[in-house]
């Protein structure tokens, strides 16, 4: 072989790898970017920040879901057809990294820009919430504006995308365990994340200072300054999550953290009252969240484990929200927070007599703690 004929094969090899690596990612689609719903979450975790950034560069959405990955697994934006929306919740996300998100939607898409639905988890506002390597991880992801052809750069030919096309290829089989198995098996680890020691910052309901409540008062600040509907949502979480809060002796706390956000939210109101700020809460014990758990391997229709919902019990909030028929969920304000509080307590002994068993196990799997 010549030279010359050996440059030309160089060319050409490297040419068709080339494509065959940007043919390879846009077939995969590992970001959801292209032809793969987003009403799937990014199972990649260590690049689910990035697919989140690029999905939000894309849309140029009129509405945005910021959450963790409750509201990633639970939210579906195709249940709003009438806007385009971004779901850019994100696995183990801190209340910090939400104001990245709403500062880069509100900064590059300020004409299309309309509203936002923030789902909130008590877990958020302890002591240890915040996470320096993934809050830079994302601040540096939208520190600047992100071209169409830097889009499709990184969507369809860096080293991430190429990673995670191949790891979709790996594919997993499904749990053949019983849905109560999945439940009883992740118990014990959200029990860990709700001890009282982690919540000491939320003892008194009048501190209003704390870093994690000044990071989602500012939520609520560039909302109003910038005219942008704001839901503030309480994601629901089953009963049983409720009894694991209840024995783990941070009861008290996870009220006091109800009554600090709806103080600051009404603090705002008075601030800016032609903003449209709204506080939900989509907890408690209902029909939703008392779910009976299924004894077999049947689906449950609004969790898929004590603390993550389904679609459906996404769409009914969603309904909630945006029509005239709210189907669950309790409006919060100064005036009905402690009404409700108490409305819950009676709730919960109702529970307890309905559902002996279940919190007879809780209880025992608190004792061990």
């Amino acid at each position: 072989m010549t030279p010359l004929q050996f440059l030309r094969f160089w060319i050409f090899s490297t040419l068709l790898f080339l494509v065959g690596v940007i043919a390879f990612c846009l077939v995969m689609d590992p970001f959801h970017l292209f032809h793969r719903s987003q009403s799937k979450p990014i199972r990649n975790f260590h690049y689910s920040r990035f697919a989140k950034v690029l999905q939000l560069a894309k849309a140029k959405p009129a509405g945005l879901l910021l959450g963790t990955s409750r509201v990633d697994n639970g939210f579906n934006p195709q249940d709003l057809p009438d806007h385009t929306v971004c779901n850019a919740a994100v696995s183990g996300a801190t209340i910090y990294e939400y104001s990245h998100f709403l500062k880069y939607a509100i900064q590059h898409n300020k004409e299309n820009f309309r509203f936002t639905v923030i789902g909130l988890d008590f877990a958020l506002f302890h002591a240890k919430g915040k996470c320096d390597i993934r809050l830079r991880q994302t601040a540096e992801f939208l520190r600047n504006p992100i071209t169409s052809l830097e889009l499709y750069r990184k969507a369809l030919f860096s080293l991430p995308a190429f990673l995670c096309s191949l790891n979709q290829l790996k594919r997993k089989k499904s749990s053949k365990d019983p849905i109560h198995k999945v439940f009883r098996g992740s118990d014990g680890i959200y029990l860990s994340r709700y001890q009282a020691n982690l919540f000491t910052t939320l003892r008194d309901p009048k501190n209003l200072n704390t870093p994690e409540l000044n990071s989602f008062r500012s939520l609520i600040q560039m909302c109003a300054e910038n005219n942008i509907r704001c839901d503030l949502i309480i994601n629901p979480i089953h009963a049983r999550l409720m009894e694991m809060i209840q024995c783990s002796g941070s009861w008290e706390y996870y009220e006091n953290w109800k009554r600090m956000l709806v103080a600051i939210v009404e603090e705002e109101k008075i601030k800016t009252p032609e903003a449209h700020i709204a506080l939900w809460d989509f907890s408690g014990y209902n029909s939703i969240t008392t779910e009976q758990v299924s004894q077999f391997n049947d689906p449950m229709t609004y969790f898929s484990d004590s603390s993550h919902y389904t679609h459906e019990t996404g769409k009914l909030i969603l309904n909630t929200l945006f029509s005239s028929t709210p189907s669950f969920g309790v409006k919060l304000s100064k005036q009905t927070i402690e009404e409700h509080l108490i409305s819950i307590k009676n709730d919960q002994q109702a529970y307890r007599r309905i559902h002996q068993k279940d919190y007879e196990e809780i209880a025992n799997l608190c004792s061990l703690w």
